[in-house]
């Protein structure tokens, strides 16, 4: 017999209680977990749940609980966690999920927690169970019922290919069956974490299961295409094989063993379609991301941000930033396997020279954006016993030698070769040129420049010949030519209408969008989102579209979306690199996918998962809209909550009368109500069809001041048939009564922003 010890912890929640029998309800998030038993949440499980792995998909949680089991490990350290997760309501009546989390230390412990949970009455989640720091539950692990039982139409299922998804049938397998099975799988047996999801409407990761059993056969189907919608690997290549590989990597610092593992992986044509996912969830799971956020610094660590850094480019400012904190202490840690690495390259063409390269180009550009990143990006680049060090002086070598190879091995000419100097120089010079803007004129790129030349003791003269190489120049420095002469800006200069035309149709097709809280953006809201991805320190000064006056202004466009193309667009593959949007191109595809991630838009389902094969992992699935009937049924049911229709126009009415000299309960009704078309009275406001007849009233109103809204103006207006106490429709509505009584609101701003009802009865304002 050994006695095991069960901690948990719940979901935190801010409880407002609702009266009798235990009910309570959300008012939001507290930002902290409650009901634990344990001081601090361990880190393995720490990292599982915040990579998402124990997430439903919001809103998809059902009646009856979901149950999912995991083993999380992390640096030796590992539990065995299941997931309880319930529906619960917010404070704006929206279904949230809630999870109450149960667990124990080491692996192989799912089958005694799943027994104890079933065995004690199967708790959900409960604000009002309260639990003691230090006080786990204890549980005699003889009561865990251990048994082969798989039933007979299961027999054979866990040698399919995982994540194996149980047929859903009337009477739900138990929750220990589906342990079983995921035990009985190929990753199982050879030592891979056990997962497995029970009774789930959907998941937020479903690719990271052994086995999952779906609720009901529209989960089922919903989660099938789900997982169908993620690019599989069709080598042999395993994930697991790969976070070996990297994990190895790390923790001995011997990339040698190692090579040929994540070689395969970063040469894999069906990671390359989700290359930021794969390798994202990856670092992630060993805590990347963690040790980033909260500033840990350790050998593994050190190991794991710089091949993270490495294998995604993107990552290396990040990453520069970071190890230069702690120079003397860890950096030679990175060093001594920067140099490990740099030996098991040499001589061979490997795809990792390629990301480093990417990674100096990127670095370079946040360098110009972000200046305070300059001195330790210069100190990290003047290490030639460093990696990135090491090839960027010899490309820098090779555009003065004019030489046509790195480490021995012949590199591709894609410009004539008395022109050649490698991509990532041209490339690189391009983008010394968008810091003129910012400052007018070559002092605009003085910081940059000089931190450059200080460590390739190198003259203002080479500079702008390589500039020229790139056909562009910075004014003021000898040697130099005009941009307009450049090939690149003639050609883009040429399709300017096509660029035009592209960024028109991206701010018409963004209009038709809207938020989760059916907020339309306007042409305004737009313009100034797409300058602020394209230039976002303002270094162009970007004129609208409609102002361009000559050249020089759409050259100024041309060079900032060539920034965007270099640095955003194509990190890995710069072969777009053109300052044209088309329509049919990757830029237009991916600003448009950066425009709806950071304006919070909301997308159809296949937009989502492009803008996520592009890097864009936010942006915002669409949900249908509630027809009328939804939207009248709801509001009924919240008519008479607090802040609330009833209560709202109560307090509306008792406001007006205070401020003004006359009643005004006839002119509420006349607004909301103005035909009589629903016979709705102040003193009937209790039975059902009252109610109805209310809604209604609101819904017409809250339509028509839709219609009102002035050009141009962005006030968000719900059209739900409810009145919330200090929003938009409670202070319109005081708006335009005190119009009819006569009166001008004072202090009220946004009775400007909607037009006055046009009706014979209404009194001149003022």
């Amino acid at each position: 017999m050994t006695t095991i010890h069960i901690h948990e912890f719940s979901t935190g929640i801010l409880v407002d209680g609702t009266g009798g029998a235990g009910e309570w309800r959300s008012r939001g998030f507290s930002g902290e977990y409650m009901n634990s038993t344990l001081a601090e949440i361990p880190r393995p499980v720490q990292l599982a749940i915040k990579n998402r792995e124990f997430a439903v998909s919001e809103g998809a949680s059902s009646q009856n609980p979901a149950i999912i089991g995991r083993e999380v490990e992390y640096h030796g350290e590992a539990w065995s966690v299941i997931a309880v997760v319930t529906r619960g309501i917010d404070e704006r009546g929206r279904c949230v999920s809630l999870y109450r989390y149960f667990l124990c230390q080491e692996r192989g412990k799912l089958p005694d927690l799943v027994s104890w949970y079933m065995k004690n009455g199967m708790p959900t989640f409960n604000p009002s169970d309260h639990k003691q720091v230090g006080y786990p539950t204890e549980y005699d692990d003889t009561e865990t019922q251990i048994n082969d039982y798989i039933p007979h139409e299961l027999d054979g299922i866990w040698e399919g290919k995982t994540p194996i998804i149980i047929p859903q049938k009337q009477t739900p397998y138990p929750a220990l069956i589906i342990h079983k099975i995921a035990s009985k799988t190929d990753p199982a047996r050879y030592n891979e974490l056990i997962s497995w999801a029970w009774n789930v409407e959907d998941l937020e990761k479903p690719n990271r299961f052994l086995v999952i059993h779906p609720a009901n056969q529209k989960a089922e189907g919903r989660i099938k295409s789900q997982i169908a919608s993620i690019p599989q690997l069709t080598t042999p290549l395993k994930e697991t094989s790969v976070k070996i590989a990297v994990r190895n990597s790390c923790r001995t610092g011997n990339f040698q063993n190692n090579l040929v593992t994540i070689e395969k992986a970063l040469n894999n044509p069906k990671i390359q379609q989700d290359y930021t996912t794969f390798w994202g969830d990856i670092f992630e799971n060993e805590g990347s991301e963690y040790a980033y956020q909260q500033g840990i610094y350790d050998k593994y660590k050190v190991r794991l941000l710089t091949l993270q850094a490495i294998i995604c480019p993107e990552k290396l400012p990040d990453f520069v930033a970071w190890i230069m904190k702690k120079e003397k202490d860890y950096y030679p840690i990175s060093q001594s396997f920067q140099q490990e690495i740099l030996r098991v390259i040499l001589n061979q063409d490997s795809v990792i020279s390629d990301k480093i390269t990417k990674g100096i180009n990127i670095l370079i550009l946040n360098v110009i954006d972000r200046p305070k990143l300059t001195e330790v990006a210069a100190k990290f680049l003047s290490d030639e016993t460093g990696l990135w060090g090491k090839i960027y002086k010899t490309y820098i070598s090779l555009g003065l030698k004019n030489e046509t190879s790195i480490f021995g091995l012949p590199v591709k000419r894609e410009i004539p070769k008395q022109q050649w100097t490698g991509r990532e120089i041209k490339e690189t010079a391009i983008f010394l040129l968008s810091s003129v803007f910012r400052g007018g004129g070559a002092s605009g790129c003085f910081i940059a420049i000089i931190y450059f030349l200080l460590i390739f003791t190198l003259g203002g003269f080479f500079l702008q010949r390589l500039l020229n190489l790139a056909n562009l120049s910075v004014p003021g420095l000898p040697g130099g030519s005009n941009n307009s002469e450049s090939p690149i800006i003639k050609e883009a200069i040429k399709s300017f209408p096509k660029t035009k035309g592209s960024l028109l149709q991206i701010q018409q097709d963004l209009k038709q969008t809207t938020r989760a809280d059916a907020f339309k953006p306007n042409k305004n809201e737009i313009d100034e989102a797409i300058s602020k991805i394209l230039d976002p320190n303002k270094s162009f000064e970007l004129k609208t579209l409609n102002k361009l006056e000559d050249n020089k202004d759409k050259e100024k466009w041309i060079l900032s979306i060539l920034s965007y193309q270099l640095y955003k667009v194509t990190p890995s593959n710069s072969d777009d690199f053109d300052g044209i949007i088309d329509k049919d191109g990757k830029t237009y595809q991916a600003l448009k996918c950066n425009l709806l991630q950071n304006m919070q838009l909301q997308a159809t389902q296949a937009t989502a998962d492009n803008c996520k094969k592009l890097g864009f992992s936010q942006v915002k699935v669409a949900t249908p809209s509630p027809t009328r009937d939804q939207k009248i049924e709801k509001a009924v049911s919240e008519f008479d909550k607090s802040q609330k229709t009833k209560s709202s126009l109560e307090t509306l009415v008792k406001e007006l009368d205070e401020a003004f000299p006359v009643s005004s309960s006839y002119n509420v009704i006349n607004v909301l109500n103005p035909n009589n078309e629903f016979g709705i009275s102040l003193s009937r406001m209790t039975e059902p069809a009252d109610k109805e007849a209310w809604v209604k009233a609101i819904l017409q109103y809250q339509e028509s001041l839709k219609s009102r809204l002035k050009k141009e103006q962005s006030i968000n207006i719900d059209v739900d048939g409810v009145i919330n106490y200090g929003k938009n429709t409670y202070n319109l509505l005081k708006c335009d009564v005190a119009a009819q009584l006569g009166q001008t609101l004072s202090n009220t701003p946004i009775c400007g922003k909607v037009k006055p009802i046009i009706d014979s009865s209404t009194p001149p304002r003022g």
